[in-house]
Parts: structure tokens; C-alpha cells; sequence
């Protein structure tokens, strides 16, 4: 699996944990919401119904004037609530506490723990707020503020306007005022999962939604592994139809060349038959007098000087068809070469087709790049030679090919530019796709530029570029350096 593969795979998965967790989550919180929402109504209710059972009490005693004894005493609403709440944690196993408190009880057992006395702080700074529900690791816990009403300040206002069973049975718990906090209702619940149930279906999805998560993360790695697979098929594939493009190209450009290597190697011929003409006509003639030692070393040096040149012409031939033979090299390693080096080269190799072109040169670029050099001269014999055929066919005066080479910050630049009128705007974006061609009645393979663009964009990271200007058309060639080509 490649690298970039894998990164799909990992963040796809990342994404669906990532999903999946969310869901539970969400799910977990929603059924806790639902819970505590019931506990807190329930709560609710309960505090409500304590609240109207301690005020009917409380109307009872004062009302019917009942005196305060140690009979009557255990069944003023504070015992009375005391008992019942003892008696109700019991039935539910302690898991629900609920007290009547104050921070100055009458009944010690009645004196608010540190959490109610901090509560009943809150409510007297606030002198508003009726309740509060809050929850800690230990269980819920619901407050509901006793406010001092009119019928309570009978009991807890001026100590000697209370009700006299009351004066004489309890010194402490007056001058309270209306609206003075006296304390508060509290109901403890212990932390219990009241939705066991749902937690239970809860985790048993959540178990089958990890199963199912690791049968889809499996599916999906076998599906990008198969992907990767296919995609590496294909990338063999397109290399190998490449490859067969890039010889079907070379063998048309061959042919091209063999071509020019005939015309280029027909002056030298002719000459070499016309020197050996002449050196036999002069024996046939017998226009040297060999029979003195001056007539003889005139023919030694007539001779000697045609041999010479007949070698020069020889020489000539073989560096033409060195040239050739170094071409068609395969060669995969690539060489450090100055940019203009290969154009130099390529030029050996066209100049005797360009006799009518005029070839102007400009090589400002100094950076040393590393060139698979055949192919990229292959890219430059392409569009010299296609210049050259423009010229031909339009019968341009004055043909000129300008060639320029310079540097840049991040790569080095060579344009080829001819002043043969230029390409028809509607296929200029055309002319490096596969199989298109402008010259089909004359044999184009229409593979040229398709393997220039191939050559320069994959074999060195660089870009060709082709653009209009005002007298004929430039050719761009981009080669970035190193560093830049590795970012890229």
C-alpha cells in the first residue's frame, strides 16, 4: 500500500473512531440528561409535597392553640418531617435522605451540615432564588430555601410575641423577619443509575458498533489495498504504453534523421568520388612524368594532398554518423551538463538541414543541471525540426531560430523561437496531446510533442510550455532545480 494510501486509510478510520465516539458520547450524555431531569422533578415533588405538609402542620398548632409538651413536641411538622424522612430512607435503602435544616435549629438534630449551611448562605445572598438542584460524584443533591412567612414569625419573630408554650420551651430561634431565610429542605440521592436498562443497551451497542467498526476499518483497508493494486496496474500499464509511444516516436524521428544524414553525407561523398576521379584520370592521362625524381615527387605531393582530404572527408562522415550512433545510445543515468550543451549537440546533428535558417544564440544560463542528454536532445531536435518544416511549408524569408538560455531564482530556462507566423490559436492548446498532428498528409506521427511534454514534465520535473508572439511561436522549456523539484 503506498504512503499516500495509507495516510487515506488512517484518517478515514480516525474520522469514523472519531464519529463513533461522538455518537456514544452524545447517546450516554442524553440518557445521564434524562436521568438527572427525572430526579430533579422528582425532587421536585417531594420538596413540594414536605412544604405543604410542614405548613399544614404548622396551621394545626396555631390555629387550635395546642400547647407545646413533650407529647406535642414530636408532632411539630420539623419532628414529624425528621421521623417520616428516617422512616422513607429506610424503605429505599438509604438511598434518599430528606431533612428539614437550618443554621439555628431548636432540635440540634436539625443543624444543617457544611454543605446545606454553605447552601443556605447562597440563598440568604441571593433572598430570591427558591432552589437548586446540584450533582456530585457522590450523588444529587436538591435545596429548597424556607422563607419566614407571617404565620412563622408566631414561633420566630420577638420572642415575647411567640406563642407561650413555645417562649417557655425554646430560648434560641427568634427576631427573624419576614423574608429572612430559616432555612432549608434537603433531599439527598445517592448516585445510582436509574437507568440501568438503557446503559446496559447502551454498551451492548456500543459493543456490536466497535464490531462493526473493526469489519468496515477491515473492508476498507482490503478495498484500498485492492485500489492501490489496480492503481499500480495501471501505472504500469500507461509506463509501458509510454514506453512503446517514446520508441514509436524514435523510430519516426529516426527515419527523419537517417534522411538528413544522407543529405549531409552526399557533399562529402561526391567529394571523395570526384578526388578518386581525378586521381585516376591523372594516371590514366599520365600527366606526371614519373620517369624524373621531379615528376615523381610532384605526383607524391598531388597525392598526398588528395588523400588528405579524402581523409578530412572520412572524418567528417564518421563524426556525422557518431553523432547519430550517440543519439540513439540508450542511456538511463543522467549527466551534469550546462543547458545550452545539448542544443549544441542536437544542432550538430540538424545543421545540415537549417543551411537557409539562420541560428542566433544566447546562452546567459551558468547552472549545472543534471540531463538524461539523448532524450532531452530528442525534445529539441522535435521543435527545431518542427520550426524548420513551418518554414518550408510557408516559404518564410529571413527564417531565423532564436535560442536563449538564463536563471532564475528556482529554476533554469531555455526558449526556442522562430519567426515563422506562429500556430492557429484554436490548436494551440492541442499540439502536445498523443496523435495530433498538422502535417498528416506529410506522415506526422502526431508522438513529438506528445514525448517532449512526457520527457521534460516526468523524466525532469521541469514544464514545456509553447506560446504565440508576434512573428512566430516560443517554445519554453522550465527545469527547476533540485530542491524545488522535490517540493514540487
Amino acid at each position: 500500500m503506498k504512503k499516500i494510501h495509507k495516510l487515506q486509510f488512517i484518517s478515514l478510520i480516525i474520522i469514523l473512531f472519531g464519529a463513533l465516539s461522538y455518537k456514544t458520547y452524545e447517546q450516554y450524555i442524553n440518557i445521564h440528561n434524562t436521568q438527572k431531569l427525572l430526579i430533579l422533578n422528582n425532587s421536585e415533588s417531594l420538596a413540594t409535597f414536605i412544604e405543604a405538609f410542614r405548613s399544614t402542620y404548622q396551621d394545626r398548632f396555631i390555629q387550635n392553640h395546642i400547647e407545646i409538651t413533650d407529647k406535642t413536641m414530636k408532632l411539630l411538622p420539623v419532628q414529624t418531617i425528621s421521623e417520616i424522612s428516617q422512616r422513607f430512607s429506610s424503605s429505599v435503602n438509604g438511598d434518599i435522605i430528606i431533612r428539614t435544616v437550618s443554621d439555628r435549629p431548636r432540635n440540634p438534630d436539625n443543624m444543617a451540615n457544611d454543605f446545606e449551611l454553605e447552601m443556605i448562605k447562597f440563598y440568604k445572598k441571593t433572598k430570591t432564588l427558591e432552589s437548586q438542584f446540584v450533582e456530585k460524584e457522590d450523588g444529587y443533591y436538591y435545596t429548597k430555601a424556607l422563607y419566614i412567612t407571617p404565620l412563622c414569625m408566631k414561633c420566630h419573630g420577638k420572642r415575647e410575641d411567640a406563642v407561650p408554650s413555645i417562649r417557655d420551651k425554646y430560648e434560641e430561634a427568634y427576631d427573624y423577619k419576614l423574608g429572612d431565610v430559616r432555612g432549608l429542605i434537603s433531599i439527598e440521592i445517592k448516585q445510582k443509575e436509574y437507568f440501568s436498562g438503557l446503559y446496559d443497551d447502551l454498551k451492548e451497542n456500543l459493543m456490536i458498533t466497535i464490531l462493526m467498526f473493526l469489519i468496515l476499518s477491515v473492508f476498507i483497508y482490503l478495498l484500498i489495498r485492492k485500489i492501490s493494486s489496480m492503481e499500480d496496474e495501471h501505472i504500469q500499464k500507461n509506463k509501458k504504453q509510454q514506453e512503446l509511444l517514446f520508441e514509436q516516436s524514435r523510430m519516426a524521428q529516426m527515419g527523419e534523421l537517417i534522411s538528413m544524414i544522407a543529405h549531409q553525407w552526399r557533399q562529402p561523398l561526391g567529394a571523395i568520388a570526384a578526388t578518386s576521379l581525378d586521381l585516376n584520370l591523372k594516371l590514366e592521362l599520365e600527366n606526371f612524368d614519373i620517369q624524373t625524381q621531379e615528376g615523381r615527387d610532384e605526383a607524391r605531393d598531388y597525392f598526398l594532398s588528395s588523400l588528405k582530404n579524402i581523409d578530412a572527408l572520412v572524418q567528417n562522415l564518421t563524426i556525422t554518423i557518431d553523432d547519430f550512433r550517440n543519439f540513439y545510445k540508450p542511456n538511463k543515468q543522467k549527466q551534469q551538463s550546462l543547458l545550452h550543451v545539448p542544443m549544441q549537440k542536437a544542432y550538430t546533428i540538424l545543421k545540415s538541414t537549417l543551411s537557409n535558417v539562420e541560428i542566433i544564440e544566447k546562452y546567459d544560463s551558468k547552472e549545472i543541471l543534471e540531463l538524461h542528454e539523448n532524450e532531452f536532445m530528442q525534445v529539441l531536435i522535435n521543435i527545431v525540426k518542427n520550426a524548420n518544416d513551418n518554414f518550408i511549408l510557408k516559404s518564410t524569408q529571413n527564417a531565423s531560430i532564436t535560442i536563449s538560455t538564463w536563471d532564475t531564482q528556482v529554476s533554469s530556462i531555455m526558449s526556442i523561437c522562430d519567426n515563422g507566423g506562429g500556430i492557429d490559436p484554436l490548436i494551440l492548446a492541442k499540439i502536445f496531446d498523443p496523435y495530433f498532428s498538422t502535417k498528416s498528409e506529410k506522415n506526422g506521427t502526431g508522438l513529438g510533442l506528445y514525448m517532449s511534454k512526457i520527457i521534460i514534465q516526468e523524466h525532469h520535473q521541469g514544464k514545456l510550455s509553447a506560446q504565440n508572439t508576434s512573428d512566430g511561436v516560443c517554445f519554453t522549456i522550465e527545469l527547476f532545480k533540485k530542491d524545488v523539484a522535490n517540493a514540487n
